[in-house]
């Protein structure tokens, strides 16, 4: 089984985001995945909730690695649909971040 900081780096390849747009999209802050997946600490429950509700995985995997992979094509709608759901003015600076990386 994968340590939790892998399941999270797992899912941002499958979603094919940066890092920081997809700390955004669960509402934390851009350096927050970073840290997890540096293993600067656990997640605590609401911001594993949040990364799951996210990526469209359960959190059951997301935390405890309990079930099957979730399927990318998931992974990547559900991240899609998070920003979409974003207000306009909220999505303003994105692009500039997704070229960036």
């Amino acid at each position: 089984m994968q340590p939790i900081y892998s399941r999270i780096a797992t899912l941002i390849k499958r979603a094919k985001v940066p890092r920081r747009r997809a700390s955004i999209e669960a509402g934390l802050s851009p350096a927050a995945i970073q840290n997890l997946i540096d293993r600067k600490g656990s997640p605590s429950l609401p911001t594993a909730a949040a990364l799951a509700r996210t990526f469209g995985v359960p959190e059951e995997w997301l935390v405890h690695g309990v079930g099957d992979d979730p399927d990318p094509s998931v992974v990547k709608t559900s991240i899609e649909a998070a920003w979409r759901a974003r207000p306009p003015r909220a999505r303003k600076g994105r692009r500039k971040i997704e070229e960036a990386s």
